[in-house]
């Protein structure tokens, strides 16, 4: 420990501190995006609704490690996503957003479902740390309801744009901006 705190009185030290303020300055400026393919795949157009229902994940993995926080995407916490939680089987539920377009809209993803690709842009805002609950239907004396706490890159705002990735055709482009949310994976 006095190595430490001899060389952050040391000119190095300092320097090296400003260079990742920079770094971290630049990055939380920065536009990013998370890009999800074959989400249409097995979803058909909701005549109802007037959209697509996709699939983001299940409250349940092969462990611990494969825990995902609610409204996140590769790790990465938008929390803006209005996402809602659809009960599968008892405790299980899959995390879904809908995606509102017309009808001409919907039918020409679903004459292209192998090319049609999700965009989620984002700006980070911070790190956020976040408890939910989780199923590991890994073996047996692993098995059941686990409170899972992580720490996600977040972003308060994320733009959906979804295209035809052999067309460049843009099916949808809509902007969420977060409100205050409490994350709660459906019941146990």
């Amino acid at each position: 420990m006095p190595k430490r705190a001899v060389f952050k009185k040391t000119t190095d030290y300092q320097n090296y501190l400003t260079q990742l303020k920079d770094l971290k300055n630049e990055m939380l400026k920065s536009t990013y995006y998370i890009k999800l393919e074959d989400q249409f795949t097995n979803v058909d157009y909701n005549l109802k609704r007037g959209g697509f229902e996709i699939g983001l994940g299940e409250n349940t993995g092969m462990g611990t490690l494969s825990g995902r926080t609610p409204k996140s995407i590769d790790g990465i916490l938008l929390k803006a996503l209005p996402t809602k939680q659809v009960p599968e089987e008892e405790g299980i539920c899959q995390e879904t957003l809908f995606l509102p377009m017309s009808e001409t809209t919907g039918l020409d993803i679903e004459n292209n479902k192998e090319n049609i690709d999700i965009y989620f842009f984002f700006v980070p805002s911070g790190k956020e740390k976040n408890t939910f609950k989780w199923y590991v239907i890994g073996g047996a004396s692993y098995a059941g309801w686990y409170n899972i706490t992580l720490s996600n890159i977040k972003s308060d705002k994320v733009r959906i744009v979804v295209a035809n990735k052999s067309s460049g055709i843009i099916y949808l482009g809509i902007v969420y901006l977060s409100t205050r949310v409490k994350f709660n994976y459906c019941c146990k």
